[in-house]
């Protein structure tokens, strides 16, 4: 049996994406068209609002189109939102909790058996 080692990830900024970790293609941070997606760009630019800016938003939007295509073979427009809108969620969640965490004086939640943190 041979082994042979998968080439190294190709790093751009601070991203590798999974076809570049196996060396089988581009990372969607290269490839900013968005043709057929901009419809759905535009609804999550106003939903996140205040939130997120629009980079982040067609960011989000070309990540979820690239990786449907990669999981699922095809990308629908309605496949690329909703998961474009959950990584959003997260990342808005996750930037909320950063902000709480460098008040200063706010407590931390306690956790109760309804409601565990």
């Amino acid at each position: 049996m041979t082994f042979v080692p998968l080439r190294h990830p190709v790093v751009r900024g601070n991203r590798v994406g999974a076809s570049e970790a196996l060396g089988i293609g581009m990372g969607y941070h290269e490839n900013g068209d968005l043709t057929g997606y901009g419809a759905v760009a535009d609804r999550l630019t106003r939903e996140f609002a205040g939130v997120h800016d629009s980079a982040t938003v067609t960011r989000y939007v070309a990540a979820a189109r690239y990786g449907a295509r990669d999981v699922t073979g095809s990308a629908a427009p309605d496949l690329v939102e909703r998961i474009a809108r959950k990584h959003l969620r997260v990342l808005a969640a996750v930037a909320a909790e950063k902000r709480r965490q460098a008040a200063p004086g706010l407590a931390a939640p306690q956790s109760t058996p309804e409601h565990p943190v």
